[in-house]
């Protein structure tokens, strides 16, 4: 194994917003077909917000890459430095975040997430590689991500 690589998950509100776009850009299509370029337009950012994905590939030799990819397919990538980790840590939180778009933000609401995050430390430094709410996704990539670098893992989930 020379890599490991680590999706970043969407927010609910980014894919909320995404459908949203294409919607309205279906509905413009079938309402209006003379407005072409604000189709396109609406078409291309919601199917970037609802398919495009940003992953990190960690690899032995530190050699890291972020990939932005659309429909799954790499559409381009960049290094990226992190130091080499002391240790490895997943832990779990629970996130909250305030409603405040929509008519949701009238009742005053907050929603709350219970995340998973696999962190690497070095010395005071840290640096978040996942948030997810799959438990066993986390352990997964934090075993792979360890047996890779050569660094011990604590898991606080349990």
């Amino acid at each position: 194994m020379k890599s490991v690589f680590l999706k970043q998950s969407k927010p609910i509100k980014a894919l909320v917003l995404g459908y949203f776009l294409l919607t309205l850009s279906a509905l413009m299509l079938i309402g209006n077909p003379n407005q072409i370029p604000q189709i396109v337009f609406l078409t291309l950012f919601g199917s970037l917000i609802v398919f495009g994905s940003v992953s990190m590939e960690i690899r032995k030799d530190y050699k890291n890459k972020k990939h932005f990819q659309l429909f799954g397919i790499t559409i381009f990538k960049y290094g990226f430095n992190i130091p080499p980790p002391e240790y490895i840590v997943i832990f779990f939180t629970k996130q909250k975040s305030d409603n405040d778009w929509g008519p949701v933000s009238a009742m005053g609401t907050t929603s709350k997430d219970q995340l998973f995050i696999l962190r690497i430390f070095y010395k005071k430094l840290h640096f978040t590689l996942l948030r997810t709410k799959d438990a066993k996704l986390a352990k997964q990539k934090g075993k792979e991500l360890s047996s890779l670098l050569n660094v011990e893992l604590f898991d606080k989930t349990i």
